[in-house]
């Protein structure tokens, strides 16, 4: 009986060496564990989630949209004046940008496009066209003076599907997606600015 107490104590004293050891092992694991890198890697995870989503649902439109053959003359009409007499909001720090990037020039036409979780935002000034697009919780720039203009390509969105515009520039090609009838409007007023634009 005592060689059997006295096994089991060397075991459990064996047991608890090991525990302690494994114990003590991890916790010197965990000071090496470096919080910042940590951080770092499930951000870009975040970002890589974000991206498979927003390439899932584009080309889908986020309510389904009345083919435009079907839209009786006067509705088209009273779309494209609400398209002129309401203009999109920008936000905040796209009106700074504007203000670093722009000083000086007139907006004439501003619209919102992409989808609610991935907008773009393209901008006629009287001498530049830009296009906003989103860059992880921030806004990218990209500037074209209007003499870089070269051609459009317009398709409305049609159901499920999304509609596209695309405008090419000398310094390759803007494209957005165009979700919902009231942007494709938006966008034909665009076009329609752009064009006058480029006569002067």
């Amino acid at each position: 009986m005592t060689d059997e107490i006295k096994n089991t104590e060397e075991k459990v004293q064996d047991v608890g060496k090991k525990l302690t050891g494994f114990l003590g092992g991890l916790a010197e694991k965990a000071k090496n564990i470096d919080v910042k890198d940590l951080t770092e890697k499930a951000k870009q995870k975040v970002g890589e989630v974000k991206d498979m989503a927003s390439e899932l649902s584009t080309g889908k439109n986020e309510t389904s949209a009345q083919p435009r053959e079907e839209i009786p003359a006067e509705l088209a009409k009273e779309l494209f004046q609400k398209a002129q007499s309401s203009a999109d909001a920008l936000p905040p720090v796209i009106n700074a940008e504007l203000a670093d990037l722009i000083p000086g020039e007139t907006i004439v036409c501003k619209i919102k496009t992409g989808s609610a979780t991935d907008p773009a935002y393209l901008i006629l000034t009287n001498k530049t066209l830009l296009f906003f697009t989103r860059a992880s919780d921030q806004f990218a720039a990209a500037v074209y003076p209007l003499a870089s203009v070269a051609a459009f390509s317009i398709n409305p969105p049609r159901n499920d599907a999304a509609g596209r515009f695309s405008i090419l520039t000398g310094a390759g090609e803007i494209k957005t997606t165009l979700n919902g009838v009231d942007t494709y409007f938006k966008a034909v007023l665009l076009y329609r600015k752009l064009r006058e634009a480029l006569k002067k």
